[in-house]
């Protein structure tokens, strides 16, 4: 589910009617050239806070700062591919090649892989990455545009044009709500899933090719779960809960 919520910000957008050559409007759209290099810190705040069968909660408090670097191996009709080398904290870089969403950004990344979500099969809600989903033709500021895919509803609107490190950017704000109601495996047995995942995002784009300046995320979500046991084991389900609060700051480098 966390993939889902990741993939829940690139989205298929409903935008407004636009006229055809409307005066002081922009195109935000992610157009790279091959080999373009790109390096972002990500710093993540997070608290997750998980109970089973009533026991008293854990609560986990989770910071830890990633460096992204990209550089665009391919820019086709598929989209934009890009080789990453991300940097944890304390661990070892890790290089894969990964598709860039419409906005230039990661798609999916664990942010806080091995952290007890684990347990509800959420290991990579890491994955509420801060972008705004952006609907195809020019914009001006102030415009808004309605956001729809199955689960997923919310609004985007461009807040305002500006200048970041001497490079004019449009800020966009974003703001998703996903409906959670599924099963999804746990070890040898299932977890059914219901609840809310909500964030907000803020997000600079790079007015000369669309990539990211700055960008915020806030996320929240409550989850409850019923685990039913393993094959042949003759017992009743195990209810659980979780909810989490995640701020992710990203901050160009170069």
């Amino acid at each position: 589910m966390g993939r889902r919520l990741a993939a829940a910000l690139v989205l298929v957008v409903t935008a407004p009617a636009w006229a055809a050559c409307r005066p002081n409007t922009v195109d935000v759209a992610f157009t790279p050239t091959e080999g373009a290099r790109y390096s972002y810190r990500y710093e993540i705040e997070a608290t997750i806070t998980q109970s089973l069968d009533g026991a008293d909660p854990t609560v986990t408090e989770i910071s830890t700062t990633l460096r992204a670097d990209q550089e665009v191996v391919e820019v086709s009709p598929r989209g934009v591919l890009a080789r990453v080398t991300l940097r944890r904290e304390g661990g070892a870089p890790r290089t894969a090649e990964v598709r860039l969403d419409r906005a230039g950004t990661l798609q999916g990344i664990d942010l806080i892989e091995g952290q007890p979500t684990d347990i509800f099969g959420l290991g990579d809600l890491g994955g509420v990455l801060p972008t705004a989903a952006l609907p195809d033709g020019p914009l001006a500021p102030g415009d808004r545009w309605s956001i729809e895919d199955e689960q997923v509803t919310g609004t985007g609107r461009l807040r305002r044009l500006g200048v970041i490190d001497g490079e004019d950017v449009a800020v966009i704000s974003s703001d998703l709500t996903q409906l959670i109601d599924e099963t999804t495996p746990v070890g040898d047995t299932t977890a059914a899933l219901e609840g809310d995942l909500r964030a907000t995002a803020s997000t600079a784009y790079d007015l000369r090719d669309g990539s990211l300046r700055r960008a915020t995320t806030k996320a929240h979500g409550a989850v409850q779960a019923r685990i039913a046991p393993p094959p042949g084991i003759d017992a009743g389900a195990v209810l659980g809960a979780i909810t989490y609060e995640i701020h992710v700051r990203v901050t160009r480098l170069r």
